[in-house]
């Protein structure tokens, strides 16, 4: 099974998905949402959704960028991945372990709730 179908199984969006693999296959680059945006055939607010939660995770820094002629005066934004795939990969399987315990505990009180 690929990475995305992996990720999506789990319950990430699809948007999340692509974005994610993009961004470690381009680790050591500075990301636009615009290569994003070709890279994973994704429309820009998907990208920009997707974006904003990698942010939010501490996996990807933003830097505001200066307007430019080209963009009709609107400030850009570059991305970077500022943790590892390992890392990531970690705190992935890290979030499926506590979702496995929470469950556990879950059926458990379900078990005990219904035998009274």
């Amino acid at each position: 099974m690929k990475l995305d179908e992996l990720l999506i199984q789990y319950g990430y969006t699809r948007p999340f998905a692509k974005v994610l693999i993009y961004c470690t296959k381009h680790k050591d680059e500075v990301i636009r949402l615009h290569d994003v945006e070709r890279g994973t055939d994704l429309r820009q607010p998907e990208v920009s959704v997707a974006m904003m939660d990698l942010v939010g995770r501490k996996w990807v820094k933003v830097k505001n960028l200066p307007a430019v002629a080209s963009t009709k005066g609107h400030p850009g934004k570059s991305y970077r991945l500022v943790v590892t795939a390992k890392w990531i990969a970690e705190s992935i399987a890290s979030e499926i372990y506590e979702r496995i315990d929470k469950d556990k505990r879950l059926a458990e009180d379900i078990r005990l709730a219904m035998k009274g």
